[in-house]
């Protein structure tokens, strides 16, 4: 195949993390469009003048408020040519986290209950 594992986990982490960018980018404008807003920002203004019920919007602003950060992270992460260690590392491990929750819950569990050669666990 001419590519290494390496170049390959790094090659699939940046096109997972592009493809959550796009779904970011529409669940966002989606959310902004239910307001009318243009941004988080006008969002959160409208909700602090009391033009929108605070109690109504909570869990569209928290969701919001994670959807902006998360673009922002995969968007700074695939902008680069190749991905740093850090950066596969965390996109990994979120990804196992948010799609594996019983296999990574597992895990824990298994490295908990784990006895080290030396007695340690």
């Amino acid at each position: 195949m001419g590519v290494s594992e390496e170049e390959l986990i790094r090659k699939g982490v940046k096109t997972y993390l592009q493809m959550e960018l796009r779904k970011a980018r529409a669940e966002i404008h989606s959310m902004l469009s239910k307001y009318n807003v243009k941004s988080f920002e006008e969002l959160d203004e409208k909700i602090s003048t009391g033009k929108l019920s605070e109690t109504d919007t909570f869990e569209d602003f928290t969701r919001l408020d994670y959807l902006e950060a998360t673009r922002e992270k995969n968007r700074k992460a695939t902008r680069c040519d190749k991905l740093n260690d850090e950066d596969v590392y965390e996109a990994v491990k979120r990804i196992a986290t948010e799609e594996f929750p019983d296999i990574v819950t597992r895990a824990v569990v298994l490295k908990r209950s784990c006895t080290c050669s030396n007695g340690d666990k």
